[in-house]
């Protein structure tokens, strides 16, 4: 599969920013935690990908993972939760990195990590990541 999307990665002081035609967000520079899909979106809630944004991750996974190392920060090699769900049992998750590129979906009671990402809204503003 072919993506023309341009896509720009850039270091701030606590993750990688990345930005799309469509998206924009930050990527923490590590793991914050492992736990299963019900206790992520409470304790993360609006720090987990969208779906969208951990497909980001995955096709350009050797990009952003270079610049997260680059800044001294965890490459993207693991499994991790996003904050949708397929079903009321099965929510989704990623496998982040170069090797593998797949968003698929799990049972909630799974156990993957948690990698915190911050939306950044159109006009450039953001708390976290500036």
């Amino acid at each position: 599969m072919k993506h023309e999307e341009q896509i720009t990665v850039t270091k701030s002081t606590v993750g990688v920013i990345v930005r799309t035609k469509n998206e924009a967000f930050c990527i923490a520079y590590r793991n914050a935690a492992l736990m299963d899909w019900n206790e992520a979106t409470k304790k993360y809630s609006g720090q987990l990908p969208t779906r969208a944004q951990a497909q980001i991750m995955c096709i350009y996974g050797d990009i952003i993972n270079a610049a997260l190392i680059e800044a001294g920060g965890e490459r993207l090699n693991r499994w991790y939760w996003t904050n949708e769900e397929r079903n009321a049992n099965e929510g989704f998750c990623f496998f982040g990195g170069a090797e593998i590129k797949w968003v698929g979906n799990d049972q909630k009671t799974s156990w993957y990590y948690i990698r915190p990402i911050t939306s950044i809204e159109n006009n450039g503003k953001q708390t976290i990541c500036n």
